[in-house]
């Protein structure tokens, strides 16, 4: 293996997921495996929906669609994909069109103009506030002209013919792209937003995806390392579109790497996606294997994710063999390791190093694999998945299963606690979460030691549960999100603690069985 070329990151987990759903037609649950879900204003049900959704998990980051390239499409207060109102665009005039010479190109707005500008996002972000989304999405924010239109020949209105562009040189082009991203990065600043642009054309453009993420939150890379059909991209492709990821991670950015299958049946290709999303994820990456109309409300969870996110943190950067014309990608976690091979050149056999395990189409108990051209397997340790914690007090003598709690996004803190505890340095304290209302069938204790705090959950005998869910929260930022199986009614997290440690961690534990719901709220404060 030859030396790592990017950072390694520090996230305890870094298999993010984000969704996409147009139509409003996703739920809350589905929406708490996520870190980003992107809907669309579809009027006073969307913000009935998204204080749900942060009433369920203050870290979800919600963004609301806007596509500022098509004149009209926005009402305030009614359902609406676009920026601008009708009666706006008549008063904006032929300077909020773009032209072909002369002849003025229908519908489509001169993004770069002032007095566009600012009413657009003004709009597009005041109702994004107002139905308490955390953003807006910017659909169209492409680098090349090309993928917004089919013109040779692009101007302003009264400006010289082809001089936003001449079927060449996308400079010009770009330079009004880029002054409304400007904009936007101003509004986000003065209204405590957050914008993340679906920029599409840059994976052979570095400078411009870096320039273009500079003022905003993030971008979307649409057809990540698979075709809009569901096909892979060329090799070449792929490297500029880990290039950008690798980028995006090193300066804070999020960035949405979707990934289509549009039929959701291709297991080996969306987990050739996420294990190349992987390489060089730190807990700003997020993934997502969609349709191409964007509209389910679910969409098919293979077990390859679950294994992702118990992958743990990333021990270090990814690394690179060559053998037989293919190059052979792999990366190291906690709890196991990603290999791809992105190439086109056949086959690769590869040496693990140790023994792993894979799920869904993946081998189990293997020391080497082979990779087909333009696949990926995300496989797991068979013995450092899993550690074994002794019972706090009071619970079954029985030892419990902790899982290694996965880092999530930031997010503002919301809900009071029912009940709290406190722990000092060194030693182990235990303390029980409150039960929040009578049909809760679950009671929870936990221990802090070190920089760690394992917490003890015990299911009421006669319930079938099987999962737990843990979210915490710490300085009003959602540190863990992690599930847990039960098994003998008994299940254990390990959380661990934030860099300084000291404060107070929010502690939500919640179950669901037989269509009833139990909810344990708690804080733990450490001095």
């Amino acid at each position: 293996m030859v030396a790592p070329t990017v950072a390694a990151a520090a996230a305890t987990n870094v298999a993010q997921f984000h969704m996409i759903n147009d139509e409003d037609s996703t739920t809350v649950a589905e929406a708490a495996k996520y870190q980003i879900v992107q809907l669309q204003y579809n009027g006073p049900s969307t913000k009935t929906l998204v204080d749900q959704i942060h009433a369920d998990d203050p870290g979800v980051i919600v963004l609301m669609y806007a596509d500022p390239t098509v004149e009209g499409g926005f009402t305030v207060g009614s359902p609406s994909n676009g920026c601008v109102t009708s009666a706006q665009a008549s008063s904006g005039g032929d300077a909020w069109l773009l032209y072909d010479g002369t002849s003025q190109i229908s519908d489509t707005t001169n993004l770069g103009d002032s007095s566009f500008d600012n009413t657009c996002i003004s709009n597009a972000m005041s109702q994004a506030k107002s139905a308490d989304f955390d953003g807006v999405f910017w659909d169209q924010m492409n680098a090349v002209p090309g993928y917004t239109l089919s013109n040779t020949c692009i101007n302003a209105y009264q400006a010289s013919s082809c001089s936003t562009f001449d079927g060449g040189s996308e400079s010009a082009w770009q330079n009004s792209m880029y002054t409304f991203i400007q904009d936007v990065g101003s509004y986000d600043s003065s209204m405590g937003m957050k914008s993340i642009l679906n920029i599409g054309g840059t994976y052979d453009q570095p400078a411009v995806w870096q320039q273009w993420n500079g003022p905003v939150s993030g971008a979307m890379e649409e057809s990540f390392v698979g075709s809009y059909t569901g096909g892979s991209v060329p090799y070449d492709q792929w490297q500029g579109e880990l290039a950008n990821e690798q980028w995006s991670e090193a300066n804070g950015k999020y960035e949405m790497a979707v990934h289509y299958d549009p039929g959701q049946d291709q297991e080996s290709l969306d987990t050739y996606g996420l294990a190349s999303m992987l390489l060089n994820a730190g807990g700003m990456t997020s993934y997502s294997s969609t349709v191409p109309t964007l509209n389910d409300a679910t969409y098919t969870w293979w077990a390859e994710y679950t294994a992702a996110q118990d992958l743990g943190a990333p021990s270090g950067a990814y690394t690179t063999v060559a053998s037989g014309g293919a190059t052979v990608y792999e990366r190291k976690f906690a709890n196991g390791i990603v290999v791809v091979n992105p190439t086109s050149s056949g086959s690769q056999s590869v040496a693990l190093g140790a023994t792993y395990s894979g799920s869904g189409n993946e081998p189990s108990s293997a020391s080497s694999v082979t990779l087909a051209a333009q696949s990926g397997m995300i496989l797991t340790g068979s013995d450092g998945t899993t550690t074994t914690t002794p019972p706090s007090s009071g619970s079954s003598t029985s030892p419990t299963t902790t899982t290694k709690s996965k880092t999530g996004s930031s997010g503002s803190g919301a809900a009071k606690s029912s009940g709290s505890g406190s722990g000092k340095g060194n030693g182990a304290v235990a303390a029980t979460l409150p039960k929040v209302s009578s049909r809760s069938n679950l009671s929870c204790k936990y221990k802090v030691d070190r920089r760690d705090l394992v917490l003890t959950c015990k299911t009421k005998a006669g319930t079938k549960v099987k999962w737990l869910r843990l979210r915490a929260y710490h300085g009003g930022h959602r540190i863990a999100k992690d599930v847990a199986r039960v098994h003998h009614h008994h299940a254990a997290f390990g959380v661990e603690l934030s860099k300084h440690r000291k404060g107070t961690y929010r502690l939500v534990v919640s179950i669901k069985g037989h269509g009833k719901v139990g909810k344990l709220t708690g804080s733990v404060r450490i001095h």
